[in-house]
């Protein structure tokens, strides 16, 4: 592990799934995917600390005001 980093690791579950585009409000974002999984008869399935994550593109800056990201949340049936 380089010096400076973190590791974290991430358990194999299911995983609500949505795509964050730059322009898009990431509040509406979070909306719709919590919306989904409503609708879907699906509830969280929180493991340890874990609630959520975001996968963010290795070539984009870390520091743009505006990112793309991939929004996940673990999930089961009701």
């Amino acid at each position: 592990m380089p010096e400076g980093m973190t590791s974290i690791s991430v358990p194999s579950l299911t995983y609500a799934k949505c795509e964050h585009r730059k322009g898009q409000s990431i509040e509406k974002s979070y909306n719709n995917i919590y919306e989904w999984i409503k609708a879907q008869e699906l509830v969280e399935n929180h493991v340890g600390n874990l609630t959520h994550f975001e996968r963010y593109p290795m070539n984009q800056d870390p520091y743009d005001n505006d990112p793309e990201l991939t929004i996940m949340i673990p999930v089961v049936k009701k």
